[in-house]
């Protein structure tokens, strides 16, 4: 396991390497070889904070604890860890995962692109629409012109992509891009 410990706005005396390198280890006994622990001790308007980050995988976990002695901040913000790790162990364990075959099997390159063949939208109709800049009033009356429920078009004013629709007998609505 890889401990890192640095210190902010506080020197990192032996003492407090010493007992912060244990208390990893103990937390070590919890998690696979290869996980790397990072703890920052520091000062913050005179308390005393100490904060641990673990990654386990794609899991990542954090504990902060704070009070007037770094050795108490730092045994605080360790047990608040060993209990998410814990929980994630003991999730873990009651609700196995269970990987699939596919999930599990390497497919091949013929295999794999006999998969996207099978799995590909089948589109049937392609249709363009007019790029040449339009008001609203224009891209309501194309609307009626070419008898469809959408059109999208540029629109002159802001030169975005906006999708004008039928919302009911005379009425119409229009998708804009956010922030537009």
């Amino acid at each position: 396991m890889e401990v890192s410990i640095t210190g902010k706005n506080i020197d990192i005396t032996e003492g407090l390497r010493l007992h912060a390198a244990k208390k990893a280890s103990r937390l070590g006994r919890l998690l696979r070889e290869g996980t790397s622990v990072r703890i920052v001790a520091g000062v913050q308007k005179g308390v005393q904070v100490a904060e641990i980050s673990i990654h386990l995988d794609s899991f990542a976990f954090r504990a902060e604890a704070r009070s007037n002695d770094m050795y108490q901040s730092l045994d605080a913000a360790f047990a608040k860890m060993r209990r998410q790790v814990v929980k994630l162990k003991d999730r873990w364990q009651s609700h196995p995962r269970q990987e699939s075959e596919a999930k599990s099997a390497r497919l091949s390159g013929t295999a794999l692109a006999e998969l996207q063949e099978r799995f590909e939208p089948p589109i049937t109709v392609n249709k363009a629409y007019p790029r040449k800049p339009m008001t609203v009033e224009e891209a309501c009356m194309q609307l009626e012109l070419r008898g469809a429920d959408f059109l999208p078009f540029v629109n002159a004013a802001t030169g975005q992509v906006h999708v004008i629709y039928h919302a009911g007998q005379d009425h119409y609505g229009m998708i804009s891009p956010e922030g537009a």
